[in-house]
């Protein structure tokens, strides 16, 4: 039942999605089965990816950047960016190779 009032409530939430996504973190922590049973809009892909980051789930992170990315909308490529930063800073070369060979943010630099 929460996934049913969970998906209808994502087009009416309007300020902060933190606590939809908290709770539907907390109930399916697989951020792509997550956003599919949400039916995510690019607006609560984008809050799930800061509420991932913010918690340093870097894994997590990744798999949602790259659900976020497919939408194509150019306005997300700071937050790839710094996505990409972040991830050098905790030492995650790998994950920082995978979010630049998909978004082209870190073209010219060095991974």
């Amino acid at each position: 039942r929460f996934w049913e009032a969970a998906s209808r409530a994502v087009p009416m939430v309007y300020d902060d999605p933190r606590p939809l996504i908290e709770l539907a973190d907390r109930l399916e922590p697989d951020p792509a089965k997550a956003l599919a049973r949400l039916r995510a809009t690019s607006r609560i892909e984008r809050g799930y990816l800061d509420y991932l980051i913010g918690r340093e789930r870097w894994k997590a992170a990744v798999v949602v950047a790259r659900h976020l990315h497919a939408r194509g909308e150019r306005s997300d490529i700071p937050r790839f960016s710094d996505l990409a930063r972040r991830l050098r800073g905790a030492g995650r070369k790998e994950m920082v190779r995978e979010v630049c060979s998909q978004t082209k943010v870190c073209e010219g630099e060095e991974s």
